[in-house]
């Protein structure tokens, strides 16, 4: 995500977790820990899609 801190300040092509949400890890080799990950990450992009503006 970028991230707009204010002040003219930026933060470009950051990695961020939601606080609160537990979801198991995509970069694993166990693979079924991996499928779980993927599909915790498809629901996120289905809620927060690429391009749009959240204010958090």
């Amino acid at each position: 995500v970028d991230i707009d801190l204010g002040f003219g300040v930026w933060m470009h092509n950051e990695r961020i977790r939601l606080h609160g949400i537990d979801t198991p890890e995509s970069r694993t080799r166990d693979l079924e820990e991996k499928k779980f990950g993927l599909l915790a990450k498809d629901q996120v992009e289905h809620f927060l899609p690429k391009g749009s503006i959240q204010t958090l």
